[in-house]
């Protein structure tokens, strides 16, 4: 591995854009080192635990992890490794890490849930309103049929 990464290189290793990884540098710079956050003018130089605390952050922004959550990550000390980029959670943060993506899969599905259920309502209420029709097509139906009897009557 190398002593020190430019962006150029990390963006290529953790496979996002240069934007990208400015970024995330500018978000999480007080969990990075003095030399990838320099001075205007001067050169970013990522260290190599700088490298592993942006390709964690690039492995839970795609787990779709919010900022709070990451910064608290890093907080821990959780890093990732940068060749198959997989998120190396410190043994106390991985069952965390699993409830905060399962919570996040269920309030996806709660979303989703919420939302059949008010089509349905709304298909319930359709069908409610062509029933009543059709009980009103019906009477109308037996007045109809009550006077061509009569009519019927009459002409016998």
């Amino acid at each position: 591995m190398a002593d020190t990464y430019s962006t150029v290189d990390l963006s290529r290793v953790l496979d996002v854009s240069l934007q990208t990884i400015r970024n995330y540098t500018k978000e999480y710079a007080r969990h990075l080192s003095p030399t990838a956050t320099p001075p205007k003018g001067q050169t970013r130089e990522y260290t190599e635990s700088d490298a592993h605390k942006l390709a964690l952050v690039a492995d839970l922004m795609r787990q779709h992890f919010n900022a709070d959550e990451i910064h608290a990550a890093l907080e821990r000390g959780d890093t990732a490794e940068l060749p198959g980029r997989q998120a190396t959670l410190s043994a106390d943060a991985a069952p965390t890490a699993q409830l905060i993506a399962v919570m996040k899969q269920r309030d996806v599905l709660s979303g989703q849930l919420e939302a059949t259920r008010r089509q349905l309502e709304d298909k319930q209420g359709e069908i409610d309103r062509h029933l009543k029709r059709i009980e009103d097509l019906s009477r109308e139906i037996g007045k109809l049929q009550g006077q061509i009897e009569a009519l019927t009557a009459k002409d016998d």
